[in-house]
């Protein structure tokens, strides 16, 4: 799979792997427009449905989550 959105049908198995923007934005601490704007630039990998929503890996949610690492322990640091 290409690392742009694409429309294309999915296997039951490989819908558990994905998440909705929401679901993105509570699991990295983030606005759902700002995990819009992530899959936008190519940093986290997603598709969309025919109803145009965007499912997002939840491996490359994971990936970006460790590769922004200081911004998570800044994130926690801070938090009250």
């Amino acid at each position: 799979m290409k690392n742009i959105m694409n429309t294309y049908e999915v296997k039951a198995d490989e819908q558990d792997r994905y998440c909705g923007t929401g679901h993105a934005a509570k699991l990295l601490g983030l606005s759902t427009a700002t995990v819009q704007k992530l899959v936008d630039a190519n940093k986290l990998i997603a598709w969309k449905t025919e109803g145009a929503h965007r499912r997002i890996s939840l491996k490359s949610i994971i990936n970006y989550k460790n590769n922004n690492s200081k911004f998570y322990s800044i994130l926690r640091y801070h938090r009250y």
